[in-house]
């Protein structure tokens, strides 16, 4: 299901900026001209105080989703990760192998294959990462204005060559190399997860009921990209990736033993509660800043002026 929704918001991505809603880009960042189109809505510079509804409804939302089911936006939703794993990480696995043969090729004495299959693998990284930046541009210049500026070549058009260039390695350097680094190093949401969280969040779990099933074979130490021992409990650095659960239950489908050692549990093994104080305080804001959102949205006015030179 997580590898579905990664597919479905990458498509999303790539195909957003080749619609339309009334004959405008559904979404259009006009920066030169301050104007910033939203499915057929224009929102000028002096629109920019709506954004206060849509910012802290959003990040009050994220507060509301975490304290329920924990981290599933970093895991499932977070740009991040779903070109993480749902790109370049699958690209390596073509490439490399899967976690294990990977592992093994950081140890591995330089070889002409092992030479080859890093060099395919920063070519593609490097295509892909174009190509993102590109759809990227896409929503700041227009599509088709911007397939239209490909055909004429940079030299026309050197500022936006030179942004895309800038994104390019931009991408290449964080979805290649610096991944769930930014995560754990750069992005606050990790430190701040544990007030959002409470003992009825969801989070990916090591069932300690179980202790006397695990096999000791670290292995969902060897699958975790950041290399946290999820059987020590729930750590900043866990970005719900999952990848823990499947190495373990891999595991458990050789010994014969039942899967879900490890699983996605609340952290006090009880059912979620959707009725907790601090669930309520969130969804009242959330409702308070999108209902406020809609309300000026509907009282929303163009003004026009015209400036005429007295004789």
């Amino acid at each position: 299901y997580r590898t579905l929704v990664q597919m479905i918001l990458v498509a999303v991505f790539l195909v957003t900026p080749w619609t339309t809603v009334n004959g405008i880009q559904t979404i259009l960042l006009n920066i030169p001209q301050r104007e910033f189109y939203f499915f057929g809505t224009l929102f000028r510079a002096h629109n920019i105080p709506l954004m206060f509804f849509l910012i802290l409804g959003a990040a009050i939302s994220l507060a509301l989703v975490t304290s329920l089911w924990g981290r599933v936006w970093c895991g499932w939703a977070c740009p991040q990760t779903v070109f993480i794993d749902g790109v370049y990480r699958r690209i390596e696995y073509l490439i490399e192998g899967n976690y294990l043969a990977r592992k093994k090729m950081q140890t591995d004495p330089m070889s002409f294959n092992w030479l080859v299959k890093k060099i395919l693998k920063w070519i593609s990284f490097l295509i892909v990462s174009s190509f993102i930046a590109h759809s990227i541009l896409a929503y700041f210049v227009g599509a088709r204005s911007f397939w239209n500026i490909i055909e004429n070549g940079p030299s026309q058009h050197m500022t936006v060559f030179i942004f895309a260039q800038v994104f390019t390695l931009g991408l290449l350097f964080d979805f290649g190399w610096l991944r769930e680094q930014f995560c754990t190093v750069v992005c606050p949401y990790g430190r701040i997860q544990g007030l959002l969280m409470d003992k009825n969040s969801m989070a990916v779990v090591y069932d300690e009921k179980r202790n006397d099933d695990c096999v000791k074979c670290n292995r969902c130490v060897s699958a975790c990209p950041i290399g946290i021992d999820i059987r020590n409990g729930l750590q900043m650095e866990c970005t719900h990736c999952t990848a823990c659960i499947d190495a373990c239950d891999e595991i458990m489908e050789k010994v014969k033993k039942p899967k879900g050692l490890i699983k996605y549990d609340t952290l006090d093994g009880k059912k979620i509660n959707f009725f907790k104080l601090r669930t309520l305080g969130y969804l009242f804001i959330v409702l308070l800043c999108f209902g406020g959102l809609i309300f000026t949205l509907s009282h929303k006015m163009h003004s026009e002026a015209f400036f005429l030179r007295a004789k």
